[in-house]
């Protein structure tokens, strides 16, 4: 089987057999269809967007008495 026969075997197996993936792959100079056990992607439909809380931000930064300072800093 040539590249061509391949690919044509390959599209009718496709569409008989649309819940399966086939690939084509060369072996020792010859063609082959082959069947991966993989199920070919959805495509999602729409524009969902997902809304969510914004997280809780801080109102400002503890006032100096109450941050914690790394006393080996600047040594």
């Amino acid at each position: 089987m040539d590249r061509k026969q391949a690919e044509r075997e390959q599209n009718r197996l496709s569409a008989e057999h649309p819940d399966a993936t086939w690939i084509i792959a060369e072996a020792d100079g010859d063609w082959q269809v082959l069947r991966v056990g993989i199920t070919p992607a959805q495509v999602p439909t729409g524009t969902e967007i997902a809304a969510k809380p914004r997280p809780e931000t801080p109102d400002s930064p503890p006032p100096p008495s109450k941050q914690q300072v790394n006393p080996y800093w600047g040594v």
